[in-house]
């Protein structure tokens, strides 16, 4: 009969709802497994970071560290007489240890002008087998020649080769010196860098 709707008609006219939406909110156990990954990787770098410093501390406090200083001299009147110390404050033995002093000039007005340029004196100082940490050992200029007078202007450069321990190269560091006049004519040496130029003082 027109116009009645069988139940299968009926129901296949049913409005079909949509399917309900996901939820985009995590949920509490991907909120966890999240705040895990993230403070993994945070406990990464800051284990990386220390490594790296540890790395570097340990380095410098096994790498060498020599330094040489002059004392005063055994004789006022010349500058020569005055021993130099070499230290060595690094923690670990330094090992055939070879010093080498180069006069770089040394002039004595008083004497006619006299002076010497770039002499060097290797070969006076005997190898030092170890230098133990903490250790010092004194060297001397062996200036070759005397002048009548004293000398007024002098420079030097000391070169200090030697081995590390825990190492199989060689290494060199030179320190530099030249006079200066403090006071009533004395002269005394003072550290300079290896590129600085020692000017005269008179």
């Amino acid at each position: 009969m027109a116009g009645v709707m069988t139940k299968k008609e009926s129901k296949n006219r049913r409005v079909k709802q949509p399917p309900n939406p996901v939820a985009t909110t995590p949920t509490p156990l991907k909120a966890l497994r999240y705040g895990r990954k993230l403070w993994v990787l945070t406990i990464k770098i800051v284990s990386g970071i220390a490594l790296l410093l540890g790395i570097i501390g340990t380095y410098y406090s096994f790498s060498p560290k020599l330094f040489v200083d002059s004392k005063e001299s055994l004789d006022p009147s010349n500058i020569f007489a005055t021993p130099f110390s070499i230290k060595n404050e690094s923690l670990l033995s330094l090992y055939n240890v070879y010093v080498q002093i180069l006069i770089l000039k040394a002039e004595a007005p008083e004497s006619g002008g006299a002076s010497i340029h770039g002499t060097t004196t290797a070969g006076f100082i005997p190898t030092i087998p170890k230098l133990k940490s903490g250790e010092t050992t004194t060297v001397f200029v062996n200036f070759p020649i005397s002048f009548m007078t004293p000398i007024k202007d002098a420079d030097v450069e000391i070169k200090v080769a030697y081995r590390p321990a825990l190492l199989w190269f060689r290494k060199e560091k030179a320190f530099r010196f030249s006079t200066a006049k403090l006071g009533e004519g004395a002269r005394h040496w003072v550290q300079r860098a290896t590129s600085e130029y020692g000017g005269r003082e008179d």
